[in-house]
């Protein structure tokens, strides 16, 4: 299996319709037939490179569009891919090589300097000796991840945990947003529900709309008719914002979800009022379980509610000496789950500490009610934790 050949039986079948937008930048707009011969054309680029299938590679790409299109060509290939917008990054795994698009000192593996004058070398088919079919167990996609002290590590995610978790996104986004063909992305591809969600949408052949610029993307949402939003907490407060100092835009959105706790960066009440009534909020764990969520209504006036715990999961909260503790009590949060990771890449030390006995720290505080609400802990900084590429 290969998590990205159905994007292209969507090419064939619908290749006049549009696949991608990201207003303001290079590419704009993408069909899905010139999203099919793009990445066909990167795919001949980086077979004349000599990769290989289960070689690592970090992309460094600014344009969204064009990280796209390098992470599909590359993950066709076999190649497992990793995104990161920070180029100060000392990689806590090892790597083969990095594609960016600017000149990169990579020590110890290669660098490929990424052109978007590949999406029009070579559009031919790939041979079909090229193209891997990976069994479902094998890794596709590993993504860094932020700890409470700040420590990086890296998950890896195989095709089975990442169709896995497409399919619980119904659970995880509301009961409005798996219906909605068109999306808009604020997360960036670094964190694994923007990578969920860029799969998920162009799997069923919908339109993917990422953000650079607020104001131009809202226009771009009444131009191509998008109907869902997915962002973080200070990416929905830009939204809100933006559209309260524009009064004579509406959005025609039908659902909203942002990954955390809304306090204190807004209240609920501001984004269902000029965004859509219909915004649910979640919680995504480091180790990138969907762990909880909510409608954001029924969070109302609970301080650091971040949603129901979903089947599936399982979440306690322990004391000072690591035992359960009944709801209403904080401590120490802990999380079980089918559909979660085992171990830190590379990292015994920290998969030591995080995963112990089929449990995973994330190193949060909180408490659970008794009707299964996750209510997570403000931190000593005066707000809630979020990590930084988890969600």
């Amino acid at each position: 299996m290969n998590v990205v050949e159905p994007i292209f039986v969507q090419s064939e079948n619908k290749p006049s319709e549009l696949a991608l937008c990201a207003p303001g930048t290079d590419f704009n707009i993408v069909s899905y037939a010139r999203l099919g011969r793009s990445v066909n054309s990167i795919c001949h680029r980086f077979i004349s490179a000599g990769t290989a299938p289960r070689n690592r590679f970090a992309v460094l790409i600014d344009d969204p569009i064009l990280h796209i299109m390098v992470l599909i060509a590359l993950t066709r290939l076999g190649v497992v891919t990793i995104s990161s917008d920070r180029r100060d990054l000392a990689w806590p795994v090892k790597l083969d090589g990095v594609v960016a698009d600017k000149r990169y000192e990579f020590p110890g593996g290669r660098t490929i300097l990424a052109d978007p004058a590949w999406i029009t070398d070579n559009d031919q088919a790939i041979e079909e000796k090229y193209l891997c079919r990976a069994a479902p167990d094998e890794v596709c996609r590993l993504f860094l991840t932020s700890e409470k002290n700040g420590r990086e590590n890296v998950i890896a995610m195989t095709n089975r945990m990442i169709t896995n978790r497409l399919d619980r996104q119904k659970l995880f986004l509301g009961s409005r947003a798996p219906f909605c063909d068109r999306t808009c992305l604020e997360l960036p591809l670094t964190t694994p529900l923007g990578f969920q969600i860029l799969l998920a949408t162009l799997w069923r052949g919908g339109a993917l709309v990422m953000t650079r610029d607020v104001r131009k993307t809202i226009a771009a949402l009444t131009i191509y008719d998008i109907k869902n939003l997915v962002a973080s907490p200070r990416g929905l407060l830009n939204f809100t914002r933006t559209i309260e100092n524009l009064p004579y835009s509406h959005l025609a959105l039908e659902a909203v979800f942002s990954a955390g706790t809304t306090e204190p960066l807004l209240t609920t009440g501001r984004a269902r009022a000029q965004l859509c009534p219909n915004l649910t909020v979640g919680y995504m764990a480091a180790d990138a379980t969907m762990v909880a969520s909510m409608p954001a209504n029924l969070a109302s006036g609970v301080s650091g509610a971040v949603g129901y715990v979903l089947p599936g999961v399982t979440v306690e909260v322990l004391d000072e000496q690591g035992h359960p503790l009944p709801p209403g009590n904080e401590g120490e949060v802990r999380i079980r789950s089918d559909y979660g990771v085992t171990e830190y890449l590379e990292n015994q030390a920290d998969t030591q500490r995080a995963f112990r006995d089929g449990w995973f720290y994330p190193g949060d505080r909180g408490s659970l009610t008794g009707e299964n609400m996750l209510i997570l802990a403000a931190s000593a900084e005066g707000g809630y934790r979020r990590q930084t590429h988890g969600y």
